[in-house]
């Protein structure tokens, strides 16, 4: 027999919520075009926010985030696949763990 805790009845509660709430958006082209819009914009305000909070070099975050979106969107323009933009993650991450940078 299985017997359920008390968390795992929250979170069905919480999944059947959520696929509620996802089943009542309509998502049409406009709206995804301003979902896509609104998602860039707080992503980006979030980066700045803690570029602030951390006293990083705001120009060089800067400059890797808007590199990184560019390179999202190209992705997605040209219709290349996603699987492509791991070798910008892997590539230096090897480089960095192994001491070469």
């Amino acid at each position: 027999t299985c017997k359920l805790s008390h968390n795992s009845l929250e979170n069905i509660v919480f999944i059947e919520n959520f696929k509620e709430l996802y089943e009542n958006i309509n998502v049409n082209i406009n709206n995804y075009r301003k979902l896509n819009t609104i998602l860039i914009v707080a992503i980006t305000l979030i980066v700045i926010i803690y570029c602030i909070y951390t006293s990083e070099c705001i120009w060089y975050v800067l400059i890797c985030y808007t590199t990184s979106v560019a390179l999202g969107i190209i992705v997605n323009v040209v219709d290349l696949n996603k699987t492509l933009l791991m070798g910008v993650l892997i590539i230096p991450s090897i480089v960095i763990y192994l001491g070469l940078f």
